[in-house]
């Protein structure tokens, strides 16, 4: 019987009838094996390691140094799973799966199953998951296809809110944070630090930029620029993602991103301090152009934080296959 002192009760996993366990589990860093368990000869458990009862670990697995496994949980053949890692109860990996370390997966998630694509006829491809992440209960990530590449990834301190569903090929980028329920199509990209609201719809190949939000119960179908604010069903650009620009930037560096932002996207005029060594961007109509224009106009005291803002958002326009979705100004 679990001693409500002992190690997995201080990462908050009930393993309990038939599982004996060791008071200094830290020290002596014992495994745990429910009788009721089903270990492949051939898999790989670090030290420290619990598995709760009817749960399954497949041929030539590795399971990481105090990975705690609860009840009804399966690990197929050849996952990876690293150090400190809580598989809850009901959870499943599919093989192919690679699972980072201190990495928390909650009840009845599915990663790496397969696939919900046509093209895909069984190929070994494969999910992979970053360290210190958060998969919440019911959330689905497929593994990738080998059309989009054979991976789908999901990076470190990522947080994966209930019932989310990250399609085949995706990339989620690291300090990402997706909310209840949302789905993201095949071979989408959250660059660094997006966030997107809950009960979100996100179409196949749309990039949403880093540090941008996506408001809760938006349609998304075109990309979302680095360090702006969308929502709406269709999604619309509405401003820089001031709340979270406040964190990093002093008061000056986030009016000149403020005024940047409007010259690009509102015909306003340059930020005080820059300006163009010659002619005007009045008759600039593409926010590619306009983009650019800012940039050649930046002065070289700008501040490091104030220049990546400005130049990430640059940069997504100027790409050619970005213009599509913000070629011209609406009047």
């Amino acid at each position: 019987m679990l001693r409500t002192g002992g190690y997995a009760a201080m990462r908050g996993v009930g393993l309990r009838s038939g599982m004996r366990w060791t008071a200094m589990m830290p020290v002596h860093m014992t495994n745990e094996l429910h009788n009721l368990a089903e270990v492949s000869v051939t898999a790989v458990l670090g030290s420290g390691v619990a598995v709760g009862a009817l749960s399954e670990i497949g041929p030539k697995a590795r399971v990481g140094a105090r990975t705690l496994v609860d009840r009804f949980v399966t690990i197929q053949e050849g996952v990876e799973v690293g150090n400190g890692v809580v598989l809850r109860r009901g959870s499943c990996v599919y093989e192919g799966t690679r699972i980072g370390s201190e990495t928390s997966v909650f009840e009845n998630a599915l990663l790496g199953n397969i696939p919900q694509d046509k093209k895909y006829r069984g190929e070994p491809t494969r999910t992979e998951i970053g360290q210190n992440s958060t998969v919440r209960e019911g959330a689905i990530i497929e593994r990738g296809t080998v059309q989009g590449g054979g991976v789908t990834k999901v990076g470190s301190n990522v947080l994966v809110m209930s019932g989310v569903y990250i399609g085949h090929d995706c990339t989620v980028g690291d300090e990402c944070v997706i909310g209840n329920r949302t789905s993201l199509a095949g071979h989408c990209e959250l660059q660094k630090g997006a966030t997107v609201g809950g009960h979100s719809t996100v179409v196949q190949r749309v990039t949403i930029g880093a540090e941008s939000m996506v408001g809760a119960r938006s349609y998304l179908q075109r990309d979302v620029i680095p360090h702006t604010l969308v929502s709406g069903t269709p999604a619309r650009l509405r401003g820089l993602n001031i709340r979270r620009l406040r964190k990093t930037m002093d008061r000056r560096d986030l009016w000149q991103a403020i005024a940047g932002f409007n010259f690009i996207f509102k015909r306003g005029s340059l930020p005080r301090g820059f300006s163009l060594s010659s002619g005007s961007a009045e008759n600039i109509t593409s926010f590619a152009g306009r983009a650019e224009a800012l940039m050649k106009a930046m002065p070289p005291q700008s501040s490091h934080l104030l220049k990546m803002v400005l130049f990430q958002i640059a940069e997504f326009l100027i790409y050619p296959s970005r213009i599509g979705a913000y070629s011209e100004i609406r009047k």
